[in-house]
């Protein structure tokens, strides 16, 4: 019987290699997705928006749209 390990990659070498707008990793693995559609990109914009315009008035930060960010380290999520 022959095992064959699969290489998980780092959120870093996600970044510098594979990343796309329709790919995630998720444990340390590329997972490919559908690009969100004409719904999703409205409601987006939208609620961006005004949870920015409240972010500014209330000086809590930053408000952030299709970014991908690392949720989780060994074996790394980016989302």
């Amino acid at each position: 019987q022959v095992v064959v390990e699969e290489r998980l990659l780092t959120a870093e070498e996600y970044f510098a290699t594979c990343h796309r707008e329709n790919t995630e990793l998720i444990n340390g693995k590329v997972i490919e997705h559908m690009p969100p559609g004409e719904a999703h990109g409205f409601l987006a914009i939208n609620i961006g928006m005004f949870l920015k315009m409240w972010a500014r008035k209330n000086n809590a930060g930053r408000v952030y749209g299709e970014t991908g960010f690392r949720l989780r380290r060994n074996p790394d999520t980016v989302r």
